[in-house]
Parts: C-alpha cells; sequence; structure tokens
C-alpha cells in the first residue's frame, strides 16, 4: 500500500467520526438527513473492485450504525448500492481508462461540472434507499420526497466541499 492510498483510508476514516459525530449530535430537522458516505465511498482506490469497495461500504454503514442511535443496518443497506454502482459512475462521469489503469479520481480529468454529476446521483442512489427504510411506510411520499429533495441540497453542498479534499489528497500522487 503506497502513502497515497494510506492518506485516503485515513481521510475515508475522518468522514466516517464526522458521519458518527453528525449522526449522534447534529440534529437538523425530521426532514434533513446530512450524509458523507456516499462521497467517501466513491473515492476508494480503484484497485479494490467493486466487490471489496462493497464489503467496505457495508462496514462503514454499519459502524456508523452501531455507533449512532440509528437503525442497524440502514446506513450500510443504503451503502452498498453506491459501491456497486462505483465503477459505473466513474466510467461515465470521469472515463473508462481511469478504471482500466486504476487512476486515482480527480477533479483535473473531468472537471467539476461531471464531478458534481456524478458525486449527484451517489447522494440521490443513497437516499433513495435511505428514506424508505428509514420511514418503514410510516411517512407520506410526499414527507419522503422532500426529505429526498432537501437531504440531497444539503449532502450535496457538503459533498462537494468533501469531493476537493478528497481530489487534492488523490492530486499528490499525481505530483
Amino acid at each position: 500500500m503506497n502513502r497515497n492510498d494510506r492518506l485516503i483510508y485515513f481521510a475515508i476514516f475522518i468522514v466516517v467520526l464526522a458521519q458518527l459525530v453528525i449522526c449522534n449530535y447534529l440534529f437538523l430537522g425530521p426532514l434533513v438527513t446530512l450524509t458523507l458516505l456516499p462521497v467517501a465511498v466513491l473515492f476508494i482506490p480503484l484497485k479494490h473492485k467493486s466487490a471489496a469497495a462493497m464489503l467496505l461500504a457495508f462496514l462503514m454503514g454499519l459502524l456508523v450504525d452501531w455507533l449512532s442511535d440509528g437503525v442497524l443496518g440502514l446506513n450500510a443497506a443504503a451503502l452498498v448500492p453506491v459501491a456497486f454502482a462505483r465503477d459505473f459512475l466513474i466510467r461515465l462521469f470521469v472515463g473508462e481508462d481511469t478504471v482500466v489503469r486504476m487512476d486515482p479520481v480527480t477533479v483535473n480529468k473531468p472537471g467539476w461540472f461531471r464531478m458534481i454529476a456524478m458525486i449527484s446521483v451517489a447522494i440521490l442512489l443513497f437516499l433513495l434507499v435511505y428514506v424508505p427504510l428509514d420511514s418503514a411506510g410510516e411517512r407520506s411520499l410526499g414527507f419522503n420526497a422532500a426529505r429526498i429533495g432537501i437531504s440531497y441540497a444539503v449532502s450535496l453542498l457538503a459533498g462537494i466541499a468533501l469531493a476537493n479534499v478528497f481530489s487534492n489528497l488523490n492530486k499528490r500522487e499525481q505530483l
């Protein structure tokens, strides 16, 4: 494992800790679910294939669920589809050659527009699984739609900032 991979894994660990703090101490209301984990899943080094990324995403989600006051398995269930779609999203928005060469994902190649689009899809995928599972049929479709929309907007802003951090860490390897 090279130095850059260790930095990325350390940054993912910090994101998991930040998500724990958000889950345990930052209540933004019933309509807002702030999540950082889908962006962290996107930046798992590409040398890990989908199965390993899904396992790591599951463990990240399970750790957050276990150490926070949420339902055990909720974040884990919502993160696994994001990890499953990770390679496809990177191929679609960053480029096939990045996946084939296992290059680090940075904003330099695709630009911010495509990076934001990739983050958007990952966050939406997460929320489309998370919110219905969290409501367990107790909330109306309108409430769930509003929760997904508001949570998406808040999580996207945080995700863009987080993607900038991960992108800068990955750029260090390319210098």
